[in-house]
């Protein structure tokens, strides 16, 4: 006897980030960051404290807190902040903060950073990404992404931190 097909579940939905049209979903944000900008707790740990409120938090939010954790995120805990530079659903204003502070992070974090904004056509700050590549590495090599990461880490070698 032939069993009829059983159906496959459909996936459930992606649940996309908040972006500067989301719901604020951290109503009282405000008043828990000035409770943790003032607390005693050392830098390091109040930049935890709102990288964790970070993606709960509508544009306007994330604008501000980005440079907050700009200031208080030591290069040596960047990555997780640093990420979200990567993140081209966010609003320009924040990638601004972003693109801004990674600038001033040291070469070893902030090549690499660029090279992967740049790459990515959909990120609104792909463009700037790009210019300050070629300003270190003096040479434009279009969109060959393989030249591009070679040569970046070839520069690194010649430069380091």
């Amino acid at each position: 006897m032939v069993q009829p097909p059983v159906p496959k579940p459909k996936p459930l939905p992606a649940i996309p980030p908040p972006t500067a049209a989301a719901t604020n979903l951290v109503p009282d944000w405000e008043e828990k960051v000035d409770a943790i900008l003032t607390s005693d707790d050392p830098d390091p740990e109040k930049a935890k404290k709102m990288l964790a409120m970070f993606p709960l938090l509508s544009g306007d939010a994330q604008e501000e807190v980005a440079h907050h954790l700009s200031n208080l995120t030591p290069d040596d805990d960047y990555a997780a902040f640093g990420s979200y530079l990567t993140n081209s659903t966010l609003s320009e204003a924040v990638l601004d903060v972003l693109l801004e502070d990674v600038l001033n992070r040291p070469n070893s974090t902030k090549l690499p950073m660029l090279l992967d904004v740049a790459r990515d056509p959909q990120n609104p700050k792909s463009a700037e990404a790009k210019d300050v590549l070629e300003l270190f590495l003096e040479e434009d090599y279009g969109n060959d992404w393989v030249k591009w990461e070679s040569k970046t880490q070839e520069w690194l070698k010649e430069n380091p931190d």
